[in-house]
């Protein structure tokens, strides 16, 4: 799904949804109480999209309203957050700000409002984010 900006779209790792669950019955999304970044980053990222999803040929629910999509930019500090506050590390994002982002400007964007989940974790969260911010950087470089 391409955001209306032309950045490149959003993909959510279904580890970090369902703790690798085949073929889920349900999902858990970001904006639910378990995922839930918008006190740290409002509607940063976010766009409506339930026409897109339509478009790619999903079955959208006709009395579902509107249909909110991250970017990849959300979508990095949404798994991000989700990872060190489940699991106290990072899990599956490694490489993921050069890997799924198209400019280094964009990647140190990603990184820069990164450092901001520091507030919500704990010492052992703060360590592993910081860990995992220095090695997307040392990545690119």
């Amino acid at each position: 799904v391409h955001t209306p900006d032309g950045t490149t779209g959003d993909w959510h790792d279904m580890f970090h949804w369902r703790d690798g669950v085949d073929r889920p019955h349900q999902v858990t999304l970001g904006g639910s109480a378990e995922v839930d970044t918008n006190a740290l980053y409002g509607d940063w990222g976010v766009y409506e999209g339930r026409d897109r999803l339509i478009a790619k040929g999903l079955d959208v629910p006709a009395d579902m309203g509107e249909v909110f999509i991250a970017d990849h930019f959300r979508a990095i500090l949404d798994l991000l957050y989700h990872s060190l506050t489940k699991y106290g590390r990072v899990l599956n994002l490694n490489g993921a700000t050069t890997d799924w982002l198209d400019t280094p400007e964009q990647q140190r964007l990603v990184l820069k409002r990164a450092t901001r989940l520091a507030e919500v974790l704990d010492v052992e969260g703060q360590r592993a984010l910081a860990s995992w911010i220095e090695r997307e950087y040392r990545e690119a470089a």
